[in-house]
């Protein structure tokens, strides 16, 4: 019996990237990526580890990618105060979960975080450490970046995310919203 063509790494996760784009992370089924490759499903097995080493690459790229992203916002202000970065990253993390909803949904449902996922976050703490004075560049040194501040901070860029897509937020509240709502934790922090 002769074997369908090998399916390289790097085009099942660039398939299965562009599916959870234009469909959502809850499109991504063994079959779905099988059809828009041509195959079918259970061979789709014979080219991946598992469907969960799948998710967890597809979600390293997805942190990877919000990462480099988050990494330009801040580059594009050449210094800067530490509110400013901290208000720069979080308007370009909000700006790619909009942008890449599927991504974002992906990269929220990893069960294990990896390299990519520590990248990112190291990324956040570093820069919350800036404000607070925790990073060990400025203020406090050599201590290391507050937890329970960069906790704060993605649980309230996560929040929004969530609540802008489900609805749940106040209605027309948009940037203004947004803004009000990073104003007040940056004071808090």
């Amino acid at each position: 019996m002769a074997y369908p063509r090998r399916i390289e790494p790097e085009t099942l996760c660039d398939v299965s990237l562009q599916l959870i784009d234009e469909e959502g992370f809850a499109s991504l089924t063994v079959r779905a990526v099988a059809d828009r490759l041509g195959v079918k499903a259970a061979s789709l097995y014979r080219h991946m580890a598992s469907f969960d080493e799948l998710k967890f690459q597809l979600a390293e790229r997805a942190a990877n990618m919000l990462c480099e992203q988050l990494q330009r916002s801040l580059d594009r202000l050449n210094g800067g105060s530490a509110p400013a970065r901290l208000a720069a990253l979080a308007w370009a993390y909000v700006l790619w979960a909009e942008q890449f909803p599927g991504r974002y949904d992906c990269l929220a449902a990893q069960a294990v975080p990896g390299p990519g996922t520590q990248a990112l976050r190291a990324l956040i703490a570093t820069e919350v450490g800036l404000l607070t004075g925790t990073d060990g560049k400025r203020g406090m040194a050599g201590t290391p970046p507050d937890p329970l501040a960069t906790h704060a901070l993605l649980a309230f860029l996560h929040g929004h995310v969530s609540l802008a897509r489900c609805g749940l937020g106040a209605p027309n509240a948009g940037p203004d919203g947004f803004e009000r709502g990073l104003v007040a934790l940056l004071r808090g922090l």
